[in-house]
């Protein structure tokens, strides 16, 4: 086993020398090792209720492979499109503002004003985004899943919105 230090923070290399075996490692380390698992969103729940006056709310749930809601702040990647497979940014679709539902997540910071965002759910693993066009246009929400890199998409229309 070698211990080293980066950045004041003492790092070890263990090395794999068969099936269940790691080198400088105790049994109980290989086992927390082996099963301990890091819960990535495998899809999400996505849905959309009509908001007040030209407001579409969109609720988004990261699930885990049982269809569960992954509890905990995650961190959520999201943009508006006009295509059906999530390629490219909105470029008809206006919305006019996107905020986060108080309580319901925060959006971090917009990569491509009204159309990119980087987004956080609230502990309960909810974020509810709130998409204002006066226009009341339509396009494709997508969210992308960290596991696969391919968007999960919503379609929003004109009859989403409140009135």
């Amino acid at each position: 086993m070698s211990v080293h230090k980066f950045n004041e923070v003492q790092c070890q290399i263990l090395k794999v020398t068969g099936p269940n075996k790691i080198e400088g490692a105790d049994s109980k380390d290989v086992t927390a090792l082996l099963t301990a698992s890091v819960e990535k969103p495998l899809s999400f729940e996505i849905t959309k209720a009509a908001g007040a006056a030209n407001i579409v709310e969109v609720t988004i749930k990261p699930l885990d492979s049982n269809g569960a809601v992954l509890t905990g702040h995650r961190t959520v990647e999201l943009w508006a499109s006009d295509d059906s497979a999530g390629a490219g940014l909105a470029s008809t679709w206006a919305i006019d503002t996107v905020t986060a539902k108080s309580t319901f997540g925060s959006i971090f910071t917009a990569l491509t004003a009204v159309k990119h965002y980087i987004a956080q759910t609230n502990a309960s693993g909810v974020l509810t985004l709130v998409l204002t066009d006066a226009a009341t246009g339509g396009g494709y929400l997508a969210v992308k899943n960290p596991v696969t890199g391919l968007p999960q998409l919503i379609q929003i229309e004109a009859g989403d919105y409140g009135v």
